[in-house]
Formats: structure tokens, C-alpha cells, sequence
């Protein structure tokens, strides 16, 4: 028994991410999409991916709009994701 903790821990770590893209079935083409359309933003790639996956995450599962265009209708989302996500000014 003492062995199966560390392997529900990497359990864990290992698929601990997968709910943000499988939330919503398109997430994976949503988020590259959403990295597209604000790759004019100066941010790093990597606060980009991190951004749309937050923004992702924060949509409700059956919303029909892409990711850009809950952002401008959400701005407190978008302000939290880019806070919390390391987004430069």
C-alpha cells in the first residue's frame, strides 16, 4: 500500500492537466485558434498557451463562441486569466 501513493501522485501530475482542453471536445483547436488571434499582443508563447487554456477553462461547456469572442464579452474573466497567467502589459 505504501507504493500506491506515489503512483495515484504521478497518476495525478501525469492527467491532472487533461480536463482544460477536455472540457470543451474543440478545446485543443479553440485554444490554438485563441493563440492566433492574440500572437499580435507581445506576449511569450507560453503566456499565451496558459492564457487560452484559462480563458478555455472558463467558458461554459456548451458555449457556441470561440474563445476571442467570449473574451470580449467577458472582461472580467479575460483580466482574471491574464493576471493570474502572467500577462504583460
Amino acid at each position: 500500500m505504501k507504493n500506491a501513493y506515489p503512483m495515484l501522485f504521478l497518476f495525478a501530475c501525469t492527467f491532472g492537466t487533461t480536463p482544460a482542453i477536455a472540457a470543451n471536445p474543440d478545446g485543443l483547436a479553440d485554444i490554438n485558434q485563441c493563440i492566433k488571434d492574440n500572437q499580435k499582443a507581445g506576449q511569450t508563447p507560453k503566456v499565451l498557451r496558459l492564457y487560452c487554456e484559462c480563458m478555455n477553462m472558463s467558458m461554459p461547456y456548451k458555449e457556441k463562441s470561440t474563445i476571442t469572442e467570449w473574451e470580449k464579452k467577458n472582461p472580467k474573466a479575460r483580466d482574471e486569466c491574464r493576471s493570474d497567467r502572467g500577462w504583460r502589459q
